[in-house]
């Protein structure tokens, strides 16, 4: 009788141990994650600031521009800034601010565009959607098009459930 108390107190303990570092491990990856979350949130509002800084800056010339020169003069930030006019590079420096996240999906996902990537990492960015149809050369509806052929690319449920989608793609 006493070695089948002991038996059962030693599986109660170890089956306790084992729940304590799976508590742990969820903890562990749970301020991974945040912590993730609030590095992407502070470099998303350091670039925005530093866009709208530039375009402050160049308040003058832009009063004096056309509608198309200001165009010119947005790309010119943006391609400054994120290196849009080497796509190797822009890969790599989203891979690194999005925890591989370009790597990820060109990996799972074969048949997703060039365009749809940048338009992941735009948007997980909070970069301004008037700017991302300027930087994407598209009009609303093709980018409403764009967004409903990546989510039957990448099964996810709806449109709405893309910026959890990719925000699961950068937390893993």
């Amino acid at each position: 009788m006493f070695i089948v108390v002991v038996l059962i107190l030693y599986i109660f303990l170890k089956k306790r141990n084992a729940l304590k570092i799976k508590m742990s491990e969820i903890n562990s990856q749970q301020q991974k994650t945040d912590s993730r979350k609030e590095s992407l949130i502070k470099y998303s509002k350091t670039l925005i600031q530093k866009i709208e800084t530039i375009k402050a800056n160049q308040s003058a010339e832009r009063k004096k521009a056309s509608r198309s020169e200001k165009e010119k003069m947005d790309r010119k930030i943006y391609e400054e800034i994120l290196h849009l006019n080497d796509i190797e590079l822009f890969y790599n420096n989203m891979d690194m601010i999005l925890n591989n996240m370009v790597s990820k999906l060109r990996t799972r996902y074969t048949t997703i565009t060039t365009k749809e990537i940048i338009w992941c990492c735009l948007y997980i960015l909070h970069i301004p959607t008037t700017d991302i149809y300027l930087l994407l050369d598209y009009k609303v509806d093709s980018l409403l098009k764009m967004k409903q052929r990546f989510v039957q690319k990448t099964n996810v449920e709806g449109v709405i459930q893309l910026y959890d989608f990719l925000n699961n793609i950068i937390a893993e």
